[in-house]
């Protein structure tokens, strides 16, 4: 009997989400020492990894909850990891917003060296 894994959703994302982390961790390399920030995005999610950037995911999660509340928007994590749900036609507008919040994130300052 053919295993039916490849077509399984909870594997689908999460192979998504590792794809993500996989091409951050590349993207930090490439950019040393600046702030990056990486959205995955599917149909009706996405993972967000960030470095050096001063955001709250749990927060805009909380604000995207509120500003877009028939988007059916849910999720969390960290303060710099973190994955938003969303009802898939609300995808552009919630991506949107979220753009704009990780726009007006301030950055860590560079380490000074000794």
């Amino acid at each position: 009997m053919p295993s039916n894994r490849i077509n399984n959703p909870i594997i689908s994302i999460l192979s998504k989400r590792r794809a993500s982390g996989e091409v951050h961790d590349r993207l930090c390399k490439k950019y040393a020492g600046k702030p990056v920030v990486t959205i995955g995005y599917g149909p009706d999610f996405a993972v967000l990894r960030s470095k050096a950037v001063k955001m709250n995911i749990p927060q805009m999660v909380k604000e995207l909850m509120e500003e877009i509340p028939n988007g059916g928007v849910s999720g969390g994590g960290h303060l710099v990891v973190g994955s938003i749900k969303f009802m898939g036609g609300m995808r552009k507008d919630v991506l949107a917003k979220l753009a704009e919040k990780i726009a007006a994130c301030g950055v860590d300052e560079p380490a000074k060296g000794g």
